[in-house]
């Protein structure tokens, strides 16, 4: 698969944070749409159906943790690779992250070329 392949949905309350990592991730030839919280992420989660979701730990209504939850607890959508964004760097925020069924963890501030790699692997 390759990058103009992929769709990704960014889940990311920051406005500023949100267009830079669109944008970004655009310019690298990966399919972005965006929500700016937990309960729009889910929403256009099973409309949209994206390759990769990526979403941003701290937000309002619902947080990047139950967001995953929720994705990968249902059977039809487990699969999806799920990447958290984070300030919070702590091993307790990861293992919480990884125990909600993320397949990434990426401490914000981050390399984008980090992002695009783990975003197409």
């Amino acid at each position: 698969m390759s990058k103009n392949d992929i769709t990704v949905l960014l889940v990311e309350d920051e406005l500023t944070l949100a267009m830079i990592i669109k944008d970004t991730l655009e310019e690298n030839g990966f399919t972005i749409h965006t929500a700016s919280d937990g309960e729009e992420g889910l929403h256009l989660f099973f409309e949209l159906r994206p390759d990769v979701l990526v979403a941003d730990v701290m937000m309002p209504k619902m947080d990047g943790i139950e967001l995953c939850q929720r994705v990968k607890s249902n059977i039809q959508t487990s699969h999806t690779p799920f990447i958290l964004l984070t300030a919070r760097t702590s091993d307790e925020s990861k293992m919480e992250g990884y125990e909600a069924g993320a397949d990434s963890y990426i401490s914000k501030p981050f390399s984008f070329e980090l992002l695009c790699i783990r975003i197409k692997n």
